[in-house]
């Protein structure tokens, strides 16, 4: 199962210069699962890029009832920001402020990586370089790989 941030999710349902290798990179994962969180910050996302000329006039809409479809159906799996993230998010806090050098974690992606934690997931999906160093820190496998 893979873990997606919005950061990478986003890329799914607004064109970017990269979406195709996250389109291939989904059919390569048999489950999608995401936080909560992702509905407020994904719906933002398409709204800003509405706003700032990169979606066109009413795409925002469109496109997260796509997401909110590809939930329904399954394909996209939300989960926690319940009591069953409270354990992993300390965990995450602790291992990413304590980590040599320190790891400066915003309160939104300990949460994801809380979520990706109490879901079991193995993989971790997204495009933010501090999420990508936490993931990496806490066992998670990052994709898309970094080939450089």
């Amino acid at each position: 199962m893979s873990y997606w941030d919005t950061s990478a999710l986003v890329k799914l349902y607004a064109k970017e210069h990269d979406s195709l290798n996250f389109e291939r990179l989904a059919a390569q994962f048999s489950e999608i699962v995401t936080s909560r969180l992702a509905l407020f910050e994904l719906r933002r996302i398409l709204f800003r890029k509405e706003i700032e000329g990169s979606l066109k006039r009413g795409a925002s809409q469109i496109s997260f009832q796509r997401f909110l479809l590809d939930v329904k159906t399954g394909m996209v799996q939300l989960a926690g920001l319940g009591l069953e993230i409270e354990l992993p998010f300390d965990a995450v806090l602790t291992r990413c402020f304590t980590h040599e050098p320190p790891i400066f974690i915003h309160t939104a992606d300990a949460i994801h990586l809380a979520t990706a934690l109490a879901a079991k997931a193995r993989e971790m999906v997204c495009t933010d370089a501090r999420l990508r160093a936490a993931s990496t820190l806490i066992g998670l496998s990052v994709f898309p790989v970094d080939r450089r």
